[in-house]
C-alpha cells in the first residue's frame, strides 16, 4: 500500500459536491432540482423501453423512501413534467409517465450530461477513463453499494 496524503473519501465527496453544485445551477432553468431530474429521468428511460412505473418501483430503484417519492412525483405533476394515473386493476397504485414536455427535454438533458461526464474525464485517454470507472465501481463495491445498471447516460 502506497502512503499518500490523500484522503480519497474527502475528494470524492468534495468532487460529488461541486457536481452537484453544477448541475443544479444547470436545472434552475428547468425550475427542476438534482432529485427531480433523477426520478424524471428514470420515468423517461422506462417509458422509452415501454415499462409503465410505479411509485414503488421508483422507491426500489432508486433507493429512496416512499415520503420522498411522493414529494418530487407531485411536484413533477405540478411542473408538468409527468402525469399520475390509478392503475385499472389496483386504484391504489398509481402509474407515473413523462409528459410531452418531459420527452422534448429528454434530449437536452442527455446532451448536459453527456457534457457533464466529458468535463469530469477532460484530457483522460479512453484508457483511464475506463481505469476510473473501475476502479469507482471498486470502491462502491468496497462500501457495499451495487454497480448501476447501464443506462443511456453510462453506455
Amino acid at each position: 500500500m502506497s502512503e499518500s496524503n490523500l484522503n480519497v473519501g474527502t475528494m470524492l465527496k468534495k468532487i460529488v459536491l461541486e457536481q452537484d453544485k453544477h448541475i443544479d445551477n444547470w436545472l434552475v432553468k428547468f425550475n427542476l432540482s438534482h432529485s427531480q431530474i433523477r426520478v424524471l429521468g428514470y420515468v423517461l428511460r422506462s417509458d422509452e423501453k415501454g415499462i409503465a412505473v410505479n411509485q414503488r418501483m421508483i422507491e426500489g430503484a432508486l433507493h429512496l423512501s416512499n415520503p420522498t417519492v411522493s414529494g418530487i412525483v407531485t411536484r413533477l405533476e405540478e411542473k408538468h413534467y409527468i402525469n399520475r394515473r390509478a392503475s385499472s386493476e389496483d386504484a391504489r397504485v398509481k402509474y407515473v409517465f413523462p409528459t410531452g414536455t418531459s420527452k422534448m427535454l429528454k434530449n437536452t438533458l442527455l446532451d448536459f450530461f453527456d457534457a457533464e461526464k466529458n468535463r469530469l474525464t477532460k484530457n483522460f485517454t479512453d484508457e483511464e477513463q475506463a481505469t476510473l470507472e473501475a476502479l469507482i465501481l471498486k470502491i462502491a463495491a468496497n462500501v457495499g453499494l451495487e454497480a448501476p445498471e447501464k443506462t443511456e447516460t453510462t453506455k
